[in-house]
């Protein structure tokens, strides 16, 4: 379930088991006025979680660290920085194409054919994979999943080649964030 920032200015008695923020940019900024009070709200996501619950966040951020003394969950990571000695959670690499789950028996998920192909695509299939791991999902129906999703429309769809030059509708760009992370994930 996705839950914008707007609604989670009022999170009452929404309690997820499991829970990530993703994509915390200069976005909304209209509403919510600074991004101190923009993170704020996307922290509410974690206010009635305890400790039968888990957090999780990109290790490769800071942003949420200071967040961690009140949080009441537990939390783990994923990221392409490696892992604290003794953590599980996830590292992925985007060149070449890999995600690693670090549990205790350190498995490779193997990521296969034309999806994900950018960047940003394999960071959210990290996120969904250490929420996999920690929900108990085994590394395989995680494989499956992957192998068989379907990218949705407008997100730096493949729509044509003419010319030697190929054609991609990423409508769903509407942000300067969601843009540069498009532009990021082409090489040439």
């Amino acid at each position: 379930v996705e839950v914008s920032s707007f609604q989670l200015e009022w999170p009452h008695t929404l309690r997820p088991a499991i829970a990530t923020v993703l994509n915390v940019s200069q976005d909304h900024l209209d509403r919510h006025g600074t991004m101190a009070a923009y993170i704020d709200a996307k922290m509410n996501l974690f206010a009635n979680m305890d400790a039968d619950c888990a957090a999780v966040f990109l290790r490769d951020e800071t942003w949420w660290q200071p967040y961690l003394a009140k949080l009441r969950a537990r939390f783990s990571t994923f990221g392409t920085a490696p892992l604290p000695s003794g953590e599980q959670g996830v590292v992925f690499t985007t060149r070449p194409k890999g995600v690693r789950l670090f549990t205790p028996e350190r498995v490779d998920l193997a990521l296969r054919g034309e999806w994900p192909r950018f960047p940003h695509e394999i960071e959210n299939v990290a996120s969904a994979a250490e929420i996999a791991r920690l929900a108990g999902v085994p590394v395989a129906a995680v494989e499956r999943a992957v192998a068989d999703f379907t990218p949705l429309p407008h997100r730096l769809a493949l729509i044509g080649t003419r010319g030697g030059v190929r054609y991609f509708d990423d409508s769903k760009a509407t942000n300067a964030d969601s843009t540069d992370k498009a532009l990021a994930a082409f090489e040439r």
